[in-house]
């Protein structure tokens, strides 16, 4: 089996880890539900800096998404629907986009100027899921320019996005549905690829 070879704590109660991305051969970051990432020197344990998710009053800076759009810039989504980057050296926040209605459940880098992300709306009993305000959508942005260049549609939420090659771009979905008693299931997993 595999051994541990540094744990990390991030000393939170709220909840597990929801994200983690390599930001180089020294560096990891870690998303937390307590709106804040943390980047770790893996190799010797020490957290070397902690950035700030912060969102407008009545939203959740949970992290759910990470992803480098390149060596210097972090890019992390959240609950609140906005992608916010870093540069993650100097811990400056350098351009948010608000995305998406709710979470930010998936990010990936596409190339050196597109950042694709993807949605997740979360729905509980009370709301029957026709009349809820659904963002079922996969997003390429032009990080730089902070401009939107194209949405596809997904079933329900994206909770996987990669690139499998420069021009393709693979999505893991679900939809969701919901019996008489208002209880929903997820169901219907697929994997979508399209065209860059």
């Amino acid at each position: 089996g595999g051994v541990c070879i540094i744990p990390l704590t991030h000393n939170t109660q709220e909840a597990p880890v929801p994200a983690l991305t390599r930001v180089n051969d020294d560096i990891l970051a870690s998303g937390d539900a307590d709106g804040t990432i943390k980047l770790w020197n893996w190799k010797t344990g020490t957290l070397t800096k902690t950035l700030t998710y912060e969102t407008p009053a009545g939203h959740s800076s949970w992290i759910c998404s990470m992803t480098m759009v390149n060596e210097d810039i972090l890019a992390g989504g959240g609950w609140s629907g906005m992608v916010k980057l870093w540069d993650w050296k100097t811990g400056v926040l350098t351009k948010t986009l608000k995305a998406h209605m709710e979470c930010v459940e998936s990010l990936t880098r596409v190339n050196a100027d597109i950042l694709a992300s993807g949605s997740y709306c979360e729905r509980n009993i009370d709301y029957r899921i026709e009349d809820y305000p659904q963002d079922n959508t996969v997003k390429l942005w032009n990080w730089k320019k902070g401009e939107l260049i194209k949405s596809f549609n997904v079933p329900s939420y994206a909770y996987s996005l990669t690139m499998v090659n420069p021009n393709i771009l693979a999505c893991a979905s679900a939809t969701e549905t919901q019996d008489e008693e208002g209880n929903i299931t997820q169901d219907n997993h697929v994997i979508k690829l399209w065209g860059i």
